[in-house]
C-alpha cells in the first residue's frame, strides 16, 4: 500500500508501517503492532476531527492472492458510522490498485464473542464460516486455580527445562524435531516471541525432546505449541504442569488463551479445566 495520507471528505486516511506504528499502537493488538513493526503487515488509521478514530491491520497473501486482515477497530464513540466500512474497503481498493487486480479473496478471522462483529462483517458482502471443532478457551487464573493440573499436594516438578535455560542451537533443534514429525503450529518468527518465562520442555539424556508447552504473546499469553511423544504422556503433564504453576505466580491478572483445533484437544482440556467454556472463531470471507 502506498505510504501517504488521503483526504476523504470528513476524514483523513494515514498509512501505517513500522515508522508510524508508535503513534496508534494502543489500536492494534500486541501481536499485530509486533508484526508491523517487522514489517511483517501494514495498516490503515483513520482520522476524524483531528483524532484518530480507528484502526486496521492487514497481510497481503501472494502465494494464493489473499488480503488477510488481522485487525479492525474503530473507537466506541464513532461507531456505526461506517467508518469500519470505509478503513476495510479503502484498504481493499489501494491492494486491488497495486495488485493491478490479481486480488482474488479477503479474509478475516474472529472470535464469536465479538458483539456486533458478524453483523457487521454481512452487511460489508462477507460470508460466513464457523468450525465446531476449533476456537479457543480463555482461562483465568480462577479456572486454573482449580484445574486438574494445579495439585497443590503433588510433587515438586523436576526434569523439565525452562525456555530460557536453552542456548540458541537447542532452540533450533527443538524446532526441527517439531517440524520432522509435522506438528510445528509455531512459525519460525514465532519463536522471537516466546514468552521464556512460561515455556518449558522435557529432553531425554541424549537431548531429544520427549514433550514440550510453548507460551507466546504479549499482554495475552497463548499456549502455542504443546507436544508429548507417544508413550510419554506424563512429560505432557509434566511441562503443562511447570507453566501452569509459572503462569499463576505471576503478579498481573491476564488470561491464558488455548487454541484447539480438533475434538479430542477440546474434550482433554474441558476435563483438565472444570468449567472452561470454548469460544468459537468466525471465519469471514469476500470473493473480489
Amino acid at each position: 500500500m502506498k505510504n501517504n495520507v488521503e483526504e476523504m471528505g470528513e476524514v483523513q486516511l494515514h498509512f501505517i508501517d513500522k515508522s508510524t506504528i508508535e503513534q496508534v499502537k494502543a489500536l492494534y493488538p500486541t501481536a499485530v503492532a509486533e508484526a508491523i513493526e517487522k514489517g511483517q503487515a501494514f495498516g490503515l488509521a483513520i482520522e476524524e476531527e483531528e483524532e484518530i478514530r480507528g484502526a486496521l491491520g492487514a497481510t497481503l497473501m501472494p502465494e494464493d492472492d489473499r488480503l488477510e486482515i488481522l485487525s479492525l477497530y474503530v473507537t466506541e464513540e464513532a461507531r456505526r458510522r461506517y467508518l469500519g466500512g470505509t478503513l476495510l474497503f479503502q484498504t481493499i481498493d489501494s491492494i486491488m490498485e497495486e495488485t493491478e487486480g490479481e486480488l482474488k479473496m479477503v479474509t478475516i478471522s474472529f472470535p464469536e464473542r465479538i458483539h456486533g462483529m458478524r453483523e457487521f462483517m454481512e452487511k460489508m458482502g462477507f460470508s460466513m464460516e464457523c468450525f465446531p471443532q476449533e476456537g479457543s478457551f480463555f482461562l483465568n487464573k480462577s479456572l486454573l486455580e482449580n484445574s486438574v493440573l494445579n495439585n497443590k499436594n503433588s510433587q515438586p516438578i523436576t526434569g523439565v527445562t525452562s525456555w530460557d535455560e536453552l542456548n540458541d542451537y537447542e532452540v533450533k533443534e527443538l524446532y526441527r524435531q517439531l517440524e520432522t514429525e509435522g506438528i510445528a503450529y509455531l512459525q519460525r518468527e514465532d519463536l522471537k516471541n516466546v514468552r521464556g518465562e512460561l515455556s518449558f520442555v522435557k529432553k531425554d539424556s541424549l537431548g531429544k525432546m520427549l514433550a514440550c508447552c510453548i507460551i507466546t504473546g504479549g499482554e495475552r499469553a497463548v499456549l502455542s505449541q504443546f507436544y508429548s511423544a507417544k508413550g510419554n504422556t506424563k512429560y505432557g503433564v509434566a511441562v503443562l504442569t511447570a507453566a501452569l504453576g509459572r503462569f499463576l505466580q505471576m503478579p498481573k491478572e491476564q488470561d491464558l488463551e488455548v487454541p484447539c483445533i480438533s475434538m479430542s484437544a477440546i474434550r482433554l482440556l474441558e476435563r483438565l479445566v472444570p468449567g472452561a467454556e470454548k469460544e468459537n472463531y468466525i471465519r469471514a470471507y469476500l470473493r473480489v
